[in-house]
């Protein structure tokens, strides 16, 4: 996609950012946002600053991350105040820009809190504090600062910032949420290409170093459940049967001068042996001192290696140069003449994963010693065979490297685009207004709308989970996450969340008049089968180019859930946007209160757990299905469509 220019540029005088469209503004960042140094509230919910997620709780993010992250169980009242769409400078912000909080809470007093001092689009600014061109400059304006010192506010306060007019700032976000969420998904595509060609490689590694290349050979129990088959020709010995194990061996203590960072000998480590997956070592990063090696163990070129603690256990190499091993480290010396090395290393890579799921032992750290490792089972070919075997897996394994190769060169590829359409766009040196869909009048009837909604929500999720209730959910957020007009549904607030009874009929007519679905009841629950000319409503989705990327969004999110937590999801989402509709700006306490109180919505709504709404809650912010105050206020009507009864969940 090329872009067009604006019409007419002026010179900014500002270095990094060069030219700028003559209507916009410039001025220093002090101008524009101001620190904000309040106590945190009581209510405050202690923040992380990520690069990946913004600022998000700090709950959340060990969620998502599933890894520990330090709370402060006490001294809360120390932290700072955080209120939504503040932009916090944190000790990573020279590296990865300034992070947007989509809470409110608080934050370490070594973090500095900004907030806009005049309206402003926040999504504009997030684009624009995470863009490379940003960071460039910050650095400049911040050189010497290393990990644990922040960026300080008279550094980010002295650097100029263009300010295109309010209106341009949020088409500008518009127009890369949308563009954004396109590369990002095929970034997603690719990196799921990769784990299914690792997966399918080690399938064919697994098959053949137990089963060989004769779909026809006779076969006999191994006795292993590892591999409970295997050639009958084939025997059975125990690895340390076939070579002498031993373990490296780590000067202590680690990273002292007088063993580490010499020039003597290479220091072999895990890190080494597991930082790509080809089979050879050539070099290492790091070597050992003379006096470092004496405490070491010395492993020979063409020794087979493989790692034996931590959570990268079980990795084989094979090494092209003479070095020390560390301690995390087993080698297989004078390995049994009968065995090809080659052949051992393929058979030790089938092991890696249940290796790991095997040696965990409670919450401590697995590890192998040479006593596990010497009794694990090996199948042995014939060598000759075995020889075979080899040069069927290496020619296989290029194969799938090369795929990989090119998945990977296209993620890269992906990303500089990203980097570059956000630097373009908030920079000015494109024109994205003229990119935002400016409102026509729909030749679609909204029965019709409704009908390809539905159609395209079941084509993708039309699993075990799916019921009526779950699709008018899905229909729901759809329609108002990517403000599809023409569908036009009336909500009411029932039991089960959001309900238009009109959109539903139409969508159970209109479906199968099309022929593309039909609703039957199966049980306590109604459901879609396809019919003959179901995909056919593909033909229409261009229609919605510019809405698909978040139709996908909710779609991927939900999809796959199951019918309570897409009617959280509905049931949050209407009352944040209704509140939003009222001209408030809510809390989160109040979104939840206006959801799941019998006051604000329905008395069902009051069985649900708090705690699943504070997480739902936090889980939508975190994914971005975030209400904007779109379309139509919810009414209250009394249960009059008593087809909204619950499904079960």
């Amino acid at each position: 996609m090329r872009l067009p220019r604006h019409e007419r540029y002026k010179e900014s005088g500002i270095a990094w950012l060069g030219k700028v469209p003559e209507h916009w503004g410039l001025n220093l960042g002090r101008r524009l946002f101001a620190e904000k140094r309040e106590q945190s509230l009581e209510s405050d919910e202690q923040l992380s600053a990520t690069q990946k997620y913004g600022v998000i709780p700090q709950t959340l993010f060990m969620e998502m991350e599933d890894q520990k992250v330090v709370l402060a169980l006490r001294g809360l009242d120390a932290f700072k105040h955080v209120e939504a769409n503040d932009f916090i400078i944190s000790l990573r912000s020279f590296q990865g820009g300034i992070e947007k909080s989509h809470y409110q809470g608080c934050v370490s007093t070594a973090y500095t809190v900004l907030r806009a001092t005049d309206l402003i689009a926040p999504d504009y600014w997030k684009y624009l504090f995470k863009s490379d061109s940003y960071i460039s400059v910050l650095r400049s304006v911040t050189d010497g600062i290393r990990e644990g010192k922040s960026i300080s506010y008279d550094q980010f306060a002295s650097v100029a910032l263009p300010i295109p007019l309010l209106e341009e700032q949020e088409q500008i976000a518009k127009f890369l949420d949308r563009e954004v969420a396109k590369i990002d998904a095929l970034i997603d595509e690719q990196r799921r290409l990769i784990a299914l060609l690792k997966e399918k490689r080690q399938a064919v590694i697994s098959h053949t170093v137990t089963k060989g290349l004769n779909p026809s050979a006779p076969m006999k129990d191994s006795g292993v459940d590892w591999f409970d088959s295997i050639p009958s020709h084939w025997s059975i010995k125990r690895l340390g049967q076939i070579s002498s194990i031993v373990r490296g061996g780590s000067p202590r203590p680690a990273g002292d001068s007088r063993y580490f960072n010499g020039s003597f000998v290479p220091w072999i480590t895990v890190g080494e042996i597991t930082k790509d997956a080809v089979m050879f070592l050539w070099e290492t990063e790091t070597m050992l001192t003379e006096e470092g090696a004496k405490l070491s163990r010395l492993i020979d070129s063409g020794t087979l290696v493989l790692t034996n603690s931590g959570a990268t256990l079980g990795v084989p190499k094979i090494l092209k140069i003479t070095g020390c091993a560390n301690d995390g480290v087993l080698a297989f010396l004078n390995l049994h003449s009968e065995i090809d090395q080659k052949f051992l290393f393929y058979f030790l890579n089938m092991l890696t994963e249940p290796l790991r799921e095997r040696i965990k032992q409670g919450s401590g750290q697995p590890n192998l010693n040479t006593s596990i490792v010497g009794a694990l089972p090996l199948p042995i070919p014939p060598l000759k065979e075995q020889k075979i075997l080899v040069t069927h897996l290496e020619k296989l394994s290029a194969s799938y490297a090369s795929l990989e190769q090119q998945a990977f060169g296209l993620i890269d590829l992906l990303q500089e685009r990203r980097s570059a359409l956000i630097s373009a766009a908030v920079t000015g040196k494109i024109n994205v207004t003229t990119q935002i869909a400016k409102p026509v009048r729909s030749t679609w009837s909204a029965g019709f709308a409704r009908q390809v909604l539905a159609a395209e929500t079941l084509s993708r999720c039309n699993g075990s989970s799916m019921g009526r209730i779950k699709l008018q959910k899905l229909i729901h957020l759809c329609e108002y996450h990517a403000q599809l007009d023409e569908v036009r549904g009336t909500y009411s607030r029932q039991a089960a969340g959001p309900f238009a009874p009109q959109v539903m009929e139409d969508v159970r007519e209109g479906l199968l008049q099309q022929r593309w679905f039909e609703e039957y009841k199966d049980g306590d629950r109604y459901r879609y089968r396809p019919l003959e000319e179901a995909g056919g409503h593909q033909h229409y989705l261009p229609h919605w180019e510019d809405k698909q990327a978040r139709i996908d969004q909710v779609l991927n999110l939900l999809g796959g859930e199951l019918t309570q937590k897409c009617e959280i999801a509905s049931t949050l989402y209407a009352a944040w946007n209704d509140l939003l509709i009222d001209g408030k700006n809510p809390t989160d306490a109040e979104i939840i209160h206006e959801a799941s109180s019998a006051e604000s919505w329905h008395e069902s709504k009051e069985k649900i757990a708090a705690e699943k709404w504070r997480e739902s809650l936090k889980w939508m912010r975190a994914k971005g299905l975030v209400a904007v105050g779109y379309g139509t206020h919810t009414t209250h009507q009394p249960d009059l469509f008593t087809r909204e009864g619950h499904e079960p969940a």
